[in-house]
């Protein structure tokens, strides 16, 4: 993992559908990764040069990647759809989009099932991110295929396959991009050759959403998930990002928990549960 490369069937996949406007060469990534993630409307987040890759929210107008050689990376909701989405007024009453989930007020699950919603995807919301002068994808939800399979096994049979198919023509679409899983654990043995980050949540901590609270991972399901997430990324050389959540004031708390991802081999970030805190505030916990 010291050197962030394009795999060779991305290579491939770039010849075979870049056509005549060739393959883009891509920002660096130096390692060790220092990454964050950030939801906020601080622009003090572009004047840090601690982190080579952030993630943001590319619906804040505030939050327009700048012209640095930092990588920055759009979130994208592949499993649901939100009421805040600019798209939102031209989706709401199509059948693909489901029940509310229950723990995000406004955001909706969707049936990644449905055509109609891959096409939306792939062919308005991904340019619309890109538009703006993003480097990359943040595919977030995408463990909903699995959630929606477990909940009606014969209602949504066939959701996480049509997951990952939707990952690879993302890829075969945008073979340039720098995409980045978010959890579906289920799905990494599928989109290993179409993803250039595996990024897992909770793996050290959790959030009460019932209590408002947060709280240590139990540690078997800590074991559980780091078993999964270390060897995905020894078979593949994936890099493994972590993001876990913990109060902002808990210093002790951040940089323990960033210590213990990095000596599992991972790249560490922590935060609150909004991703509202800027950046080089949690990493006051380390100088």
């Amino acid at each position: 993992m010291s050197k962030i490369t394009l795999c060779l069937g991305i290579c491939l996949f770039s010849v075979v559908f870049s056509g005549c406007s060739g393959f883009v060469a891509r920002k660096k990534i130096p390692d060790p990764i220092l990454w964050s993630c950030y939801y906020g409307e601080s622009n003090e987040v572009f004047l840090s040069d601690k982190f080579k890759l952030i993630i943001l929210e590319p619906d804040n107008p505030l939050m327009i990647p700048q012209k640095t050689d930092t990588v920055f990376i759009g979130y994208i909701s592949l499993g649901e759809a939100e009421e805040f989405r600019w798209y939102w007024k031209k989706i709401k009453d199509e059948d693909f989009v489901l029940e509310e989930n229950p723990d995000w007020e406004g955001d909706y699950y969707v049936d990644i099932r449905n055509p109609l919603w891959q096409k939306y995807v792939i062919e308005k919301i991904i340019p619309e991110i890109l538009r703006k002068g993003f480097d990359g994808l943040f595919l977030d939800t995408i463990d909903m295929a699995e959630y929606l399979e477990d909940v009606d096994p014969d209602k949504y049979a066939g959701c996480v396959d049509s997951m990952v198919e939707m990952i690879k023509k993302i890829r075969m679409n945008y073979p340039d991009i720098y995409l980045i899983s978010n959890n579906g654990m289920i799905l990494l043995d599928k989109i290993k050759g179409y993803i250039d980050f595996a990024l897992v949540e909770d793996l050290y901590t959790s959030y009460d959403f019932d209590k408002n609270k947060y709280r240590l991972q139990t540690p078997q399901i800590t074991m559980e998930m780091f078993e999964i997430m270390n060897d995905f990324s020894k078979k593949t050389g994936v890099p493994v990002l972590t993001l876990d959540y913990l109060d902002p004031v808990d210093k002790k708390g951040i940089m323990k928990i960033m210590r213990k991802s990095r000596a599992d081999g991972f790249y560490p970030y922590v935060a609150d549960i909004n991703l509202l805190t800027l950046p080089d505030k949690i990493m006051e916990a380390e100088e």
